[in-house]
């Protein structure tokens, strides 16, 4: 695990190229549905910009694998969501998941931003509390990449990227 974390941490941070592809998959409209898959499940939430918006508006693409994926062109940002449902042995302890994010613009420099943010695995198949990454401040970026992980589980750790104004809807 420790040499896919550094391969992966590698490929994207030093080399600005993606080596592998991921596929979009099923889509889910209900909390409920969503939580059917398995627990870390990566998800687009297609359409929503910001996070506040994902309990209305639930959305939700299955993002298959790692690396270049393609995501419909949207304005102001993309959100993107994980499955934190468990139906047995929940404990009621905030968690910790972690993103990378690399823009690249089409002319200057390269900008990488740090996110953080808690959740808690929940036995509550319909929760809205989904713990969510939503990247805005994307104008005259051709290129996201984005590396999760999260303490205590490995579920989360996962590597996408993607072009920006040259893709298609899924």
């Amino acid at each position: 695990m420790i040499m896919r974390t550094a391969f992966l941490t590698a490929m994207f941070l030093l080399s600005g190229q993606a080596a592998f592809t991921a596929d979009l998959g099923n889509r889910f409209e209900s909390f409920e549905a969503m939580h059917a898959t398995p627990f870390g499940s990566l998800f687009f939430v297609e359409g929503v910009v910001h996070d506040w918006d994902i309990p209305s508006q639930p959305r939700f693409v299955l993002i298959q694998g790692e690396g270049q994926i393609n995501l419909p062109v949207q304005q102001g940002g993309y959100c993107f969501a994980f499955n934190h449902y468990l139906s047995t042995g929940t404990l009621s302890v905030s968690r910790t998941y972690r993103a990378r994010i690399r823009k690249t613009p089409a002319k200057g420099s390269t900008r990488l931003d740090l996110f953080s943010g808690e959740y808690i695995p929940t036995p509550d198949i319909a929760s809205s509390a989904v713990p969510s990454l939503c990247i805005n401040g994307i104008a005259d970026v051709r290129l996201i990449e984005i590396l999760f992980n999260s303490e205590r589980t490995k579920d989360f750790n996962r590597a996408i990227s993607f072009q920006i104004g040259s893709t298609t809807p899924p």
